[in-house]
């Protein structure tokens, strides 16, 4: 055989493993690059194929918790709320200050179970099952995720509802009720989801 005919030979088997490849991967968009490197370098994609689902799962993206960021924000937050709780002027909420200090400790075990659940649902997928629960709980990171966000972003407007009614002219009644249901939004963030 001479180089031309291996090279045919060499192409011709890379063509099929790439169009192996371009048919595992229809239900998403198309990587044409990746289908590109599977017809030169088949030889290393052929494995691939042939372990059936297990790369493809790995190769998908695992939702974490960023978890510096959080730390921070939570962090900043809390330093704010101390502040805030001084300035805050009466308002009909009782125990004002022991609720925003255990919300302040919510917010703390929220990011705790957040952790957790990004070392839960890093480890490898056995069965359905699993791979279902796993997702459920990927789910439930998320919807904490968002409710963590917008408590923290409630927060700042509390911080500026506390300003506004620090100045001069300002209509304290209205502004005094809009204060409530903000910190009423703040005092009511879901707690912690069970595992």
């Amino acid at each position: 055989m001479d180089i031309r005919q291996t090279l045919f030979l060499y192409l011709l088997l890379g063509g099929g493993v790439a169009m192996g490849w371009a048919a595992r991967s229809s239900g998403r968009a198309k990587p044409w690059l990746t289908i590109l490197a599977a017809w030169v370098f088949w030889p290393l994609f052929v494995p691939l194929l042939l372990d059936g689902g297990a790369v493809e799962e790995a190769a998908l993206p695992v939702p974490r918790t960023n978890r510096d960021e959080l730390t921070a924000r939570i962090q900043k937050s809390g330093e704010l709320l101390d502040r805030l709780v001084t300035a805050i002027p009466p308002t009909g909420i009782a125990d004002l200050p022991e609720k925003l200090g255990q919300t302040k400790s919510r917010w703390g075990g929220q990011l705790a179970w957040l952790i957790e659940a990004d070392t839960l649902t890093a480890g490898p997928k056995a069965s359905p099952e699993e791979q279902a629960r796993i997702e459920e709980l990927r789910r439930m990171q998320s919807t904490t995720v968002e409710s963590l966000d917008r408590s923290l972003d409630s927060l700042q407007e509390l911080a500026i509802m506390v300003q506004i009614l620090k100045a001069p002219g300002a209509d304290r009644p209205a502004e005094l009720a809009r204060l409530e249901r903000v910190l009423n939004a703040i005092i009511e963030l879901e707690t912690t989801p069970a595992v």
